[in-house]
């Protein structure tokens, strides 16, 4: 940004740079577990994305729900590591085999939950919901059909529910329950364990239900919080433009028409007919440029007070062209002072009866 002004047939100049400072490396949500180059999500976008239901991200809730599904996923894996080392260590009956695929699988498929979660908006997706429940139901069968006296997968299979609990609530996790104890039922009873090793799975209902309740009431209650927030925020901004409209309904009267009086009873006073319209000419885009701005303190309308108050002192005409505009600053407030003075010296010392004022955008602010 260049603002330069000239007075007369010359100008007085002092020169200055801006050097904006880098921008913060911000990192937000997880922090990166494994390697996931960003263009691979171009593809899973093109494979997954038209048939997809994604949750709707980046709120604060979403990412606790988040955190939550990965933490009890890696918790469950933990479990089930513990006790993979302890069955292959102490059953001899056991097939290792399937043991170690198990334990494998298991390690492999918490890696994909963790970048999904985390990379990805894929996590409450119907058909990822599915596949996690395809592999954990195949983890807890594995468990049975291993030949293990006890079952090893620990709480891997709960994971699945606080995972549809995230993606469809109370009843995706109840749905998983059902499916979990019909699964357990099943191969209990074939591998000749009987009906009461499988009363445990009651547990499956009771996690489900807590899990899903928990989740629907947090969301229900986010989404009350949301609408009040809004609510909140459209009465301020109606406050905002009643208040804008009778600042500037004040504003009129107290230049617009206080200036159009005194004109009626300045009409037999070229000079002084003049001056007043001048005055109110450069007030009123003063004011446009206020309204105008983006920035809450202009740099453009800075320049214009400079302008006008030289102008009301000495009552010369002062021709801004300003291109450019920022935020004001240390260094922008320096070169408004300096031309402040210039502007002054100029119509005090140099006789001219107008003075142009120029800024633009470049490199460095230049005066």
């Amino acid at each position: 940004m260049t603002p330069t002004f000239q007075r007369g047939d010359h100008a007085v100049a002092t020169s200055a740079k801006i050097v904006p400072a880098p921008a913060a490396w911000v990192s937000e949500g997880w922090p990166t577990l494994l390697l996931w180059p960003s263009g691979w999500n171009r593809y899973v976008d093109a494979v997954a994305g038209s048939w997809s239901s994604r949750p709707k991200l980046g709120t604060p809730l979403d990412a606790a729900l988040r955190r939550l599904v990965v933490v009890f996923r890696i918790l469950g894996w933990l479990w089930m590591s513990l006790l993979v080392v302890l069955t292959l260590a102490a059953d001899a009956g056991a097939n290792q085999s399937i043991v170690v695929g198990s334990a494998i699988t298991a390690t492999l498929w918490t890696g994909v939950v963790v970048l999904v979660a985390t990379r990805t908006n894929y996590l409450g997706s119907w058909w990822f919901v599915v596949t996690d429940g395809v592999v954990v139901l195949g983890i807890g069968a594995a468990s049975t059909v291993s030949g293990a006296e006890d079952l090893f997968h620990g709480g891997y299979l709960i994971a699945w529910l606080v995972l549809a609990a995230y993606g469809g609530g109370r009843l995706w996790a109840l749905g998983g329950a059902v499916l979990l104890t019909v699964e357990q039922v099943v191969v209990h009873v074939a591998d000749g364990r009987g009906l009461v090793a499988t009363g445990g799975s009651v547990v499956f209902f009771i996690f489900a239900y807590v899990v899903g309740w928990t989740t629907d009431s947090l969301r229900k209650l986010s989404a009350e919080r949301t609408a009040a927030l809004e609510a909140l925020e459209e009465e301020r901004a109606a406050s905002v433009r009643a208040d804008e409209r009778a600042r500037l309904a004040d504003q009129m009267h107290d230049t617009v028409l206080q200036t159009l009086h005194a004109l009626r009873l300045s009409a037999e006073e070229p000079e002084e007919v003049r001056y007043l319209s001048r005055q109110q000419e450069r007030e009123l885009r003063r004011e446009i440029a206020t309204l105008r701005s983006p920035y809450e303190r202009s740099y453009r309308v800075a320049l214009l007070s400079a302008r006008d108050e030289v102008e009301g002192m000495y009552k010369v005409e002062i021709d801004p062209v300003l291109r450019s505009d920022t935020q004001m600053s240390e260094q922008t407030q320096v070169l408004v002072d300096a031309a402040r003075e210039a502007l002054l010296n100029a119509a005090a010392h140099s006789g001219a009866t107008k003075i142009d004022l120029f800024s633009e955008d470049s490199e460095s602010l230049h005066v």
